[in-house]
């Protein structure tokens, strides 16, 4: 299991790196997997708080 845990917001959700990163065992979700699609950067930051990742927005 990876140390790292990401939270990918809409802007960064590409397949590509969703991909990349879970081929290398990296903890990723995406927004549409968390159910946060539309949300606020506060709400996504917050949420991303609460499960303890690093939120990557681009």
């Amino acid at each position: 299991m990876s140390n790292i845990r990401l939270y990918l917001d809409e802007d960064a959700r590409s397949h590509k790196l969703y991909s990349a990163l879970r081929a290398r065992s990296v903890d990723v979700i995406t927004v549409a997997e968390a159910g946060m699609l539309s949300r606020s950067d506060e709400e996504q930051l917050n949420w991303a708080l609460e499960i303890s990742a690093s939120n990557l927005q681009l």
